[in-house]
């Protein structure tokens, strides 16, 4: 017969396996999750669906899980890109991505390329605007602040005038 003494250490070690067995199982069925969520967020940024996207990689418990920032930072670009906010759309691109396959990082750096033509076009666009807006100012004939020195000068009588 097994002594008391030996019955409590042999429950102790079956309990201690136990939960030993519960964590890693737990700890496997966590990963199997992850990783799951993962590849449905790459395929739903794959097919343009942004917002499952999100919401895939938001469910992911690991805040450091695979690329998971740099995916959630891309769809926080491509918010901002669909809005015509290209310069917040520029800073939110990340070529950092450690996880992607290759076509997939081609796809997001030609992205990048696009968001940054379509900044520089809206900041060219703008200019174009100010500069007719600061001529059309100018043809009005009177000076006023901001006014270019170039576009004045003194005339006979030592007044100022609008070069024309």
């Amino acid at each position: 017969m097994i002594s008391l003494n030996k019955k409590a250490k042999l429950v102790i070690a079956i309990i201690a396996i136990i939960i030993v067995a519960i964590l890693i199982s737990s700890k496997i069925i966590t990963e199997k999750r992850n990783s799951d969520l993962y590849n449905e967020a790459i395929n739903y940024f794959a097919d343009g669906n942004i917002e499952l996207t999100r919401e895939r990689l938001k469910s992911i418990e690991d805040p450091i899980y695979k690329d998971k920032q740099q995916l959630l930072d891309l769809c926080r670009s491509v918010q901002y890109y669909r809005n015509c906010l290209y310069f917040s759309a520029w800073c939110y691109v990340s070529l950092n991505f450690e996880y992607l396959n290759e076509e997939e990082i081609k796809r997001v750096s030609d992205y990048e390329e696009e968001v940054k033509q379509a900044y520089f076009d809206e900041i060219a666009e703008q200019e174009r605007i100010a500069e007719a807006n600061y001529q059309a100012r100018v043809a009005e004939g009177f000076p006023f602040v901001g006014m270019r020195e170039s576009d004045i000068y003194k005339n006979n009588n030592g007044e100022y005038d609008i070069r024309k």
